[in-house]
């Protein structure tokens, strides 16, 4: 089990009608495949893109208590995370999946196109939209990418379909307002090829801006890898 300690600190967040327990100790670093395995066997829950989005907006506002500062630490070093990836189409946009299956084929990487670890069909994704399945979002491009205020970030549709509602693009513009930068969403605007992507959220220009990862592949920053805070199960 590649943890960072045992998951005996937690941090409860209450967001609407349910409490998220997380675990303050993360994953050792590693790709998303590695991360998922990791979590799984630690016991605990993978967090969707939308709740990893809560755990560091929580952090940062509390980021003073000392039972908070390795979680901190670790959200400054590495990116945190998520169990959400997006598969890019061209000249149509992005289909946005949580807990995506895995294919057993190897990474997500930088420069393949197409399917590669995760198992998303762009005719499933549809039917799976079309159907109302909650876990699967389509955004057509148009979006903005790049640096952004805060107040662009809560309203954008991207944002708004990775974190799945306006509670979670909210509690994310709140995190990025708390940086002297303004943040910036990596995303692809247009593709020629379909990108299979995985997210995440970290910090750049020395610790002063919020970075929203919705084109990441499994390295992560200068290949030093993904931490994950996993939930406690329900």
């Amino acid at each position: 089990m590649k943890m960072s300690g045992d998951t005996g600190s937690w941090l409860e967040v209450q967001v609407e009608d349910r409490t998220l327990r997380f675990s303050t100790l993360s994953t050792h670093p590693g790709g998303f495949v590695e991360a998922a395995k990791a979590v799984a066997e630690a016991g605990l829950d993978p967090p969707t893109f939308g709740e990893a989005s809560i755990f560091v907006a929580e952090v940062m506002a509390r980021k003073g208590e000392e039972s908070l500062q390795e979680a901190f630490q670790t959200i400054q070093d590495r990116w945190v995370w998520a169990d959400t990836a997006l598969l890019y189409v061209p000249e149509e946009g992005v289909y946005i999946q949580d807990h995506p299956e895995e294919t057993g084929k190897g990474l997500v990487k930088q420069d393949t196109p197409g399917l590669g670890a995760l198992n998303m069909e762009p005719s499933v994704l549809k039917s799976l939209v079309e159907s109302g399945n909650p876990s699967v979002r389509f955004v057509p491009y148009g979006y903005k990418v790049g640096p952004q205020s805060p107040s662009e970030v809560e309203s954008n549709p991207l944002i708004i379909a990775l974190t799945g509602g306006t509670e979670g693009a909210g509690k994310l513009a709140e995190a990025a307002s708390r940086f002297s930068e303004d943040p910036c969403v990596q995303a692809f605007d247009k593709v020629d090829e379909p990108h299979i992507r995985v997210t995440g959220l970290g910090l750049e220009l020395d610790g002063t801006r919020l970075d929203i990862i919705a084109r990441g592949f499994d390295i992560g920053p200068n290949g030093n890898g993904m931490c994950a805070f996993g939930l406690a199960r329900t």
